[in-house]
């Protein structure tokens, strides 16, 4: 399974540390909003298939999306989509979507957002954000809406003394989340 590992990461010089220590691919996120260069410095260096785009968005009012940065702290005039294909276009090898109102939410992925970053893009899309059962990773491939899917909740819980229980789906579904 490869390990991508992602948060503060600015410049080639970090990457070359992350990816020397078998780390096999970088996240990066504001980084990319901020200097886009870095992705197409990453990706000629390292290869597209080591860089991942993390796009975090928040709905907008009448159904647009903004582009977020800093843990959804700071909004872009960026669309999701337009960035998105820059991003590809920079040397993007995966694009992560992540809706910053589903985050957390245990209410499914937005496959809004999804679908419409899937159809604009050739490299995988990801969606993370937002599921509750395995159902929710069912929805976000029917459709073609996504490549892949994150999520951590369903599957691990925090526990006292910084532990973390392990969960995995039983049922018609299980086989499918093997097949992963």
């Amino acid at each position: 399974m490869p390990v991508a590992f992602g948060g503060g990461i600015g410049n080639l010089a970090q990457v070359e540390r992350i990816l020397k220590i078998g780390i096999e691919k970088v996240v990066i996120n504001t980084a990319a909003v901020a200097n886009p260069d870095l992705v197409t410095q990453v990706a000629r260096q390292f290869g597209n298939q080591s860089i991942v785009i993390s796009i975090d968005a928040r709905a907008k009012r009448f159904g647009s999306y903004r582009v977020v940065t800093d843990g959804g702290r700071k909004s872009t005039n960026l669309d999701p989509v337009t960035h998105a294909k820059r991003m590809e276009d920079a040397g993007a090898g995966e694009i992560l979507v992540t809706s910053i109102g589903h985050e957390g939410m245990g209410r499914g992925y937005d496959l809004k957002l999804t679908q419409a970053v899937a159809d604009a893009v050739r490299v995988p899309v990801i969606a993370h954000g937002g599921p509750s059962n395995v159902n929710d990773f069912v929805a976000a491939f029917a459709g073609g809406h996504a490549s892949a899917f994150a999520a951590s909740r369903i599957f691990g819980f925090p526990a006292r003394h910084r532990a973390v229980l392990i969960t995995f789906p039983t049922g018609k579904y299980s086989s499918l989340v093997t097949s992963f």
